[in-house]
């Protein structure tokens, strides 16, 4: 019989059930090699007796072991650890991060869950959404894609030998798959810039946020490019608890219309890059309020290109993001890292296009 000496306490200030805590010490040592298959665990009564474990508690514990396969209990013999394969898996990828939630409302998360899925169910894999602030679930799966990383601050227990990919954000030691957002305000910029556009603004998102910061710093290149240094007005953030869809839509047209009544008109920008296409909307609408047309008077561009870009009149002139390769490509790496049962460090960041419409046109002539 093994010895467990790691087994004589629970944390009783965590918020983890006990017999998760009890069942992810075991994994631990199954990950350590302090167990080695053929391994006999202790009983339920040992548990109890020389743990002060209960036999619920290690009973619950067990059943999520053997549910995903790591022992096996043989009749009038006890629980075993089971032989383990290199690369073995259960066929769930866990999800973590808040847009997975909102995919029905927002087409950027549905493009990115959709690209995911369907590079899923190529390899026979579930999908399962995973909630940062909560235990369950992630016991089963064999690896995690994660959105949003520096704000959600997933427990460490929650990801604890787990292999783990970033979408859209880089994360310093942790395997990527990205757009290269940067350089899609760079052409975005230029785009607007070609068509001879000298005065451009920026409606951007807040810059606590590594992805708005990236696409500020395309579009400060792409004008010091043309010699051209933006004046510190051209530039104004999206602020509040915008997150996805309608909200980005109902924020951009508020803070557009403030934009305006103090001034806008005053700064002399015929054009204007928007976030995201959904904040374009909420531009456009605030624009059509004070009478002005797009892009007669304004040439608005969007960014994304999602489908919103097509509902609209004028059609929305955008950068479309790779959002369906991100999420396949994500998979992808996650299963190499599964079966290959080591942890990886590859990047991968992938070029976005950009998409002319009708919302984009050379200045009108000034009299």
């Amino acid at each position: 019989m093994h010895s467990f000496n790691e087994m004589n306490y629970l944390d009783t200030k965590s918020n983890s059930p006990k017999y998760w805590q009890l069942a992810e010490r075991f994994r631990r040592q199954l990950k350590n090699g302090a167990l080695k298959p053929g391994d006999r665990l202790p009983t339920l009564n040992e548990m109890r007796d020389d743990h002060n474990i209960s036999r619920t508690t290690v009973e619950k514990a067990y059943g999520l072991l053997e549910r995903d396969g790591l022992i096996e209990r043989l009749h009038g013999s006890g629980v075993f650890v089971s032989q383990l394969r290199k690369g073995s898996t259960q066929g769930i990828i866990g999800l973590s991060g808040a847009g997975f939630n909102f995919s029905d409302y927002s087409p950027y998360w549905a493009r990115l869950l959709g690209g995911a899925r369907e590079a899923a169910a190529r390899e026979k894999m579930q999908l399962l959404i995973l909630e940062a602030d909560s235990a369950l679930g992630w016991e089963k799966a064999d690896g995690v894609l994660v959105c949003d990383w520096h704000t959600l601050r997933i427990p460490r227990n929650h990801i604890a030998d787990l292999p783990v990919v970033s979408l859209m954000t880089p994360v310093e030691g942790m395997a990527g798959v990205i757009a290269d957002e940067e350089n899609g305000a760079l052409i975005a910029t230029r785009h607007l810039l070609q068509l001879g556009h000298r005065r451009i603004a920026f409606l951007h998102g807040e810059k606590d946020s590594l992805t708005p910061e990236k696409r500020l710093y395309g579009y400060r290149q792409a004008l010091q490019e043309a010699d051209i240094y933006p004046h510190r007005n051209w530039t104004c953030s999206l602020r509040g608890m915008y997150k996805v869809g309608a909200r980005f839509t109902i924020e951009a047209q508020r803070i557009m219309a403030q934009w305006l009544a103090e001034g806008w008109n005053s700064l002399g920008c015929t054009a204007i890059l928007c976030h995201n296409d959904e904040a374009a909307l909420g531009v456009m609408q605030a624009l059509g309020e004070v009478g002005m047309r797009v892009p007669d008077d304004v040439s608005v561009m969007g960014f994304d290109g999602t489908e919103f870009c097509d509902l609209v009149s004028p059609r929305l002139s955008s950068v479309e993001l790779p959002l369906r390769e991100i999420g396949a490509r994500g998979v992808e790496l996650l299963l190499k890292q599964i079966e290959a049962d080591e942890v990886s460090k590859e990047h991968q960041v992938l070029p976005p296009q950009l998409r002319v419409r009708e919302s984009t046109a050379a200045p009108a002539p000034r009299p």
